[in-house]
């Protein structure tokens, strides 16, 4: 996966304050001080582990038996740091193999870790659609709100892949439909802007019910919920490998 596409990239031409909030995305201060200094030596150490390239190997080649021996051997593989800050974890949702982010997640793996862009897991699993990594990490509690520099939650990128199932899970695990990124657009707005006409219209549903369930019981607002997003989450639910 190649970090540069972020938010927009594929889409092409969009609205300038989308554009905008993609280029943020890549963007980011570097920490400054003797705070910064000791971190990134405590990182830069943990660079050096010899641990690092058997994990990653193990990961790329989704070997959860050789992930497991190494970690009844007492190596610490969620513990391996990659470039950019980059997890084990991390780098298993990229790659999309859930068996190993289901066998990190087991052995204590960070669900919740992020890297120099403030990217976690979650990110990179809904970057690139892996919807039964994103199940897993949704399932062990990872928290479906947190910011990556850009301000862009999960769900952001989900409306930008205009990935409906990705979508649906997300809400359902109550992500925030009205999170702001930095440029200032909400999920609804962000729909809008790439033409993501299925996702806008998921959105405006949930806003619709919000609205609605001021009126109505909590079972009777959740389950109004439920049967939008059920349609778009139909397949996934039935087929836990996709």
């Amino acid at each position: 996966m190649s970090k540069q596409k972020y938010l927009v990239d594929e889409e092409g031409e969009v609205s300038e304050k989308v554009k905008q909030c993609n280029e943020t995305t890549g963007g980011g201060a570097e920490g400054k001080g003797k705070s910064y200094f000791f971190s990134a030596s405590k990182v830069f150490l943990r660079l050096l582990s010899p641990t690092r390239g058997k994990v990653l190997k193990a990961i790329k080649q989704a070997d959860v038996e050789g992930l497991k021996a190494l970690h009844e051997a007492g190596e610490d593989v969620v513990g391996c740091v990659y470039e950019n800050k980059l997890t084990a974890l991390h780098k298993a949702c990229d790659l999309g193999h859930t068996s190993v982010v289901s066998c990190l997640v087991d052995f204590g793996a960070k669900i919740n870790a992020a890297d120099q862009q403030l990217w976690t897991p979650l990110h990179f699993a809904v970057q690139e659609t892996h919807h039964a990594c994103l199940r897993v990490l949704l399932n062990a509690g990872a928290d479906v709100n947190l910011r990556n520099r850009a301000g862009a939650t999960a769900l952001h990128m989900a409306v930008i892949n205009k990935d409906t199932v990705s979508l649906a899970l997300l809400i359902r695990f109550k992500a925030n439909i009205n999170s702001k990124t930095e440029s200032g657009l909400t999920p609804v707005r962000l729909a809008k802007a790439t033409d993501s006409e299925k996702c806008l219209w998921i959105l405006e549903k949930v806003v619709k019910v919000e609205v609605m369930g001021k009126m109505m019981s909590r079972e009777d607002k959740q389950s109004m919920l439920d049967q939008y997003l059920d349609a778009q989450m139909h397949d996934v639910l039935q087929d836990p490998n996709s």
